[in-house]
């Protein structure tokens, strides 16, 4: 594996271990303090969700043009 492919992947793994992490903030309540926190944390896990998203575009794109 490339060197860059390896941070790729490191990177994906650092993101969905943030995205789960923020879920469970979200679905135990610990982010319900106040509206405006529980907004910040769904916009967080809507990010990351698009980032992973993006992952997957970009590995498709990949191997078409290989």
């Amino acid at each position: 594996m490339s060197h860059h492919l390896h941070i790729l992947v490191e990177l994906r793994k650092l993101i969905v271990k943030d995205a789960d992490r923020t879920a469970d903030i979200i679905t135990t309540g610990v982010a319900a303090k106040d509206f405006a926190t529980y907004k910040e944390h769904v916009g967080r896990l809507y990010a990351y969700r698009r980032v992973l998203d993006l992952f997957e575009e970009a590995a498709e794109k990949v191997e078409k043009s290989t």
